[in-house]
């Protein structure tokens, strides 16, 4: 990966980091944090797209290194990411990519990260896939539970060493080159590109006499798809990252399948081999 970029010096300090991350449940913010850690650089700048007021033309890469991190939906970048994600500008400065996937397959994304970024003048360096519990894991059907956990935050780390080995032993941006092998779209992002997850889920499961009507599920949705007075969800809007379920402190929202059972047997199904953490340097 990567042409012509501007020189990287072979006595290159790496001090900061910058981290930009979508992450409405917590596990790519968590992983990315991790493998900032690994590195031994302060954080100079941490931009949370999560937030829908994040999402606009980012400013110029100001650190040592840009970490940036997004879940994987149906096995790639999630697509109303792109528009900020190709304002960014590189300068030139190295770039380490992240997807965090539920155990299915992280597909393509790690492709587009580095496609994205490195047309946006970054020299692509790292990247790594790890696992996180999957949006649509319920306690009846549990996919990759309770991920990141010890040991893929401890892999995260070790992923963030070797990308401060590999710079500070670089003499050139020819140095930093590697291969992301080409990744493939699970099945149902192949039938259904732009709405698998629609599809499979409907938005979340409202139970009223539960809610403290605290407000907590409107505020942490990224899509701002709840109302704030009267909590009813925008279905349109909803892209079931089944954030609200995980933030409601009464259980009074709660992950909803169409088809019955059946989205939940196949990711148990797909998910059912063991999965750890892969990065490629």
């Amino acid at each position: 990966m990567g042409s012509q970029h501007n020189e990287i010096g072979c006595n290159m300090e790496l001090k900061t980091v910058e981290l930009i991350y979508f992450s409405p449940t917590g596990t790519t913010r968590k992983t990315v944090r991790a493998v900032a850690e690994g590195t031994g650089a302060s954080i100079l700048r941490e931009t949370d797209l999560t937030r829908k007021e994040n999402r606009v033309p980012l400013p110029a890469a100001c650190a040592d290194l840009l970490i940036l991190g997004v879940p994987v939906y149906a096995g790639r970048v999630p697509a109303f990411l792109l528009s900020c994600l190709n304002g960014m500008d590189g300068g030139g400065r190295p770039a380490v990519f992240v997807a965090v996937y539920g155990g299915i397959d992280y597909g393509v994304t790690l492709n587009e990260l580095a496609e994205i970024a490195e047309a946006r003048g970054f020299v692509p360096a790292a990247a790594g896939a790890f696992l996180g519990q999957h949006s649509f894991s319920t306690p009846d059907f549990p996919v990759e539970a309770g991920r990141p956990n010890e040991k893929d935050l401890a892999a995260a780390q070790e992923f963030g060493r070797k990308i401060t080995q590999k710079l500070l032993a670089a003499k050139d941006a020819s140095a930093l080159s590697f291969l992301i092998p080409k990744g493939k779209i699970p099945l149902p992002g192949r039938i259904l590109p732009k709405s698998a997850a629609k599809a499979f889920a409907r938005p979340p499961r409202f139970q009223l006499e539960f809610c403290p009507r605290c407000g907590a599920c409107a505020r942490i949705c990224p899509m701002g798809a709840i109302d704030p007075n009267t909590l009813r969800i925008d279905e349109k809007a909803c892209i079931r990252c089944f954030a609200c379920v995980r933030a409601c402190p009464k259980g009074a929202r709660a992950v909803q399948f169409r088809f019955g059972s059946l989205p939940g047997r196949f990711l148990q199904r797909e998910s059912k081999q063991k999965k750890e953490a892969r990065y490629f340097l």
